[in-house]
């Protein structure tokens, strides 16, 4: 009896984790519109803190260090954004202007394998025409009609009728009008605020970081104080390891991608391999636009399939290196999920909370995932320690 009750006692902080999780959820989904300016700096923070607090460790002043490394990063960015945007503006003006072209052409290509068929009647065209002739008797029956009446009246009758056909028009383009610079207005408020924000918020939380973590810690009791902290480090390592080292995944396949379609003269290979590392946190989701990009500007430019085998072989070179240098240097066995798996959390979290939900999925699902299997591990150890015990009795 007292075994059952100590075990009972040994899950209650697991069982708080979880379900601490679970009202944050809850919370999440309430709060989702307004959730990510405060997501991106909350991740910032938490990204940045190991090296904030290494100088803070080497004597530099907390609030040095992060001015510091923020001036760094905005400088960074901004030489990026000098050096590359001018470019990528480039390519995706281009790109999208020309994207309509090439589905023509992949939909021509498409059709000269199809078989041809005898054109379908379309009922809609012989509903336009019915209303075309009906109109047109009408207005012949009009113009018989006016020929009876005196030119004034004939006058006041036409601007009637383009009274009745412009007034009605006009209100609805005002109205669409109005509602296009209202949702413009908004969009640019909401910009303005994240960009304010972001900074703001991240730089009190990465400042105050040790002070807030030692809050938390105080909040738990004495007695479950090291089982929880114990949990949060294993939290901590699954989610710090998997968001740098994603991160650098990602970074790493732009790079290859552009590069290498830059190489062999494909058009937008920097477009294109942007996409296909932003992408490439979901298992072959990078590769599969990528490459769909890739073979319609190949298309375009009527490069041939030697080239178009050339873009096939940089995906897999791509590949490659992502499986058997890339992710097991980087993040390991941080996250040992199913692609399937990766994708269901995906998908959950974008039909949940919509972009914030792609943002938190992985994450999440991930420190969820290293809780339980804690949990599991720590309930085998015990039923196993029990089995010994009552073995040697």
């Amino acid at each position: 009896m007292s075994d059952h009750r100590f075990r009972s006692n040994d899950q209650l902080p697991k069982l708080l984790v979880v379900a601490g999780i679970v009202a944050l959820l809850w919370i999440v989904y309430l709060l989702a519109p307004a959730l990510p300016p405060f997501l991106i700096a909350l991740v910032v923070a938490y990204l940045a803190n190991p090296a904030v607090t290494y100088c803070e460790n080497k004597g530099v002043p907390r609030t040095i260090t992060i001015l510091c490394g923020s001036l760094t990063l905005a400088g960074t960015c901004v030489l990026a954004a000098i050096l590359l945007w001018p470019t990528l503006e480039d390519q995706i003006t281009r790109y999208r202007d020309a994207l309509p072209g090439y589905a023509e052409d992949a939909l021509k290509i498409v059709n000269s394998f199809a078989t041809e068929t005898e054109p379908s009647k379309n009922a809609e065209g012989r509903s336009d025409t019915d209303s075309n002739n009906a109109a047109l008797d009408h207005t012949n029956s009009s113009a018989v009609a006016t020929e009876t009446l005196a030119p004034e009246d004939i006058a006041r009758q036409k601007l009637a009728v383009l009274a009745e056909q412009t007034i009605p028009n006009a209100g609805s383009v005002a109205a669409k009008t109005a509602a296009i610079v209202k949702e413009s207005t908004m969009s640019l408020i909401r910009l303005l605020s994240a960009l304010l924000i972001i900074p703001v918020v991240g730089f009190y939380l990465l400042r105050d970081w040790n002070r807030i973590t030692e809050v938390v810690t105080e909040l738990i009791p004495e007695s479950r104080k090291d089982r929880a902290l114990s949990i949060a480090r294993t939290a901590d390592e699954v989610l710090g390891g998997f968001m740098r080292g994603q991160g650098l995944v990602m970074l790493s396949l732009a790079i290859i991608y552009s590069i290498g379609l830059f190489l062999i003269g494909v058009d937008f290979s920097l477009l294109i391999g942007i996409c296909a590392g932003l992408l490439s946190f979901v298992p072959f989701l990078g590769t599969a636009i990528g490459l769909l990009m890739a073979t319609l500007a190949v298309a375009a430019q009527s490069l041939g399939w030697q080239t178009f085998g050339l873009v096939i072989f940089v995906f897999c070179v791509g590949q490659f290196i992502e499986g058997n240098f890339l992710t097991p240097r980087l993040v390991g066995d941080k996250i040992d999920f199913h692609p399937v798996a990766v994708i269901f959390a995906i998908a959950v979290g974008a039909q949940l909370l919509g972009i914030v939900g792609v943002l938190i999925a992985l994450p999440l699902a991930a420190v969820m995932w290293a809780v339980i299997k804690d949990i599991l591990n720590d309930t085998v150890e015990n039923e196993q320690s029990s089995a010994k015990s009552a073995a040697e009795r």
